[in-house]
């Protein structure tokens, strides 16, 4: 039987999200459950969202429900295709309706994907850092990649 333990939770306290499971998005989660962090998580892939919550972490059944509970959302995504669906899609980030949110968007896509997204989503004031990462897996899980961040200094 699994358990929701959101409500075990100090719900001041900070919470952060990450859309995408898998082995980078996957890692990023872990180390931030590992860090005292409540943190949300989304992926199509079941089996990725419960990794997740028995690391601690609380499994998300859409990008929408993670957006509704954390401030800061990490997004680690397959394909643009992906990108859009957990962005804007029916059960997508933008549906929570939460102004102030920071994306940290770590995929490689192209940039005009990015900076289309970075622009719909400022309209529904939220803000997106573009934040492609340097290293494998195994580096993420080892804390040993590079990230090349850039967008507005105040979402830092």
């Amino acid at each position: 039987m699994k358990m929701d333990h959101r409500a075990e939770h100090d719900p001041c306290g900070p919470a952060a999200g990450v859309i995408g499971l898998g082995i980078m998005g996957g890692a990023f989660a872990s180390h931030l459950a590992a860090a005292g962090v409540r943190t949300f998580g989304f992926d199509v892939i079941e089996a990725n969202r419960e990794r997740l919550a028995a690391q601690g972490g609380f499994s998300s059944k859409s990008a929408r429900e993670v957006g509704a509970e954390s401030d800061m959302i990490v997004t680690s995504l397959p394909h643009v295709a992906a990108f859009e669906d957990a962005l804007f899609g029916g059960e997508g980030l933008i549906a929570a309706g939460r102004r102030g949110m920071v994306v940290v968007e770590t995929s490689t896509f192209p940039l005009e994907a990015k900076e289309a997204a970075r622009a719909r989503l400022a309209k529904a004031g939220i803000e997106m850092l573009d934040a492609p990462v340097s290293g494998t897996g195994s580096q993420a899980k080892t804390k040993d990649i590079t990230v090349f961040a850039s967008g507005e200094r105040a979402d830092f």
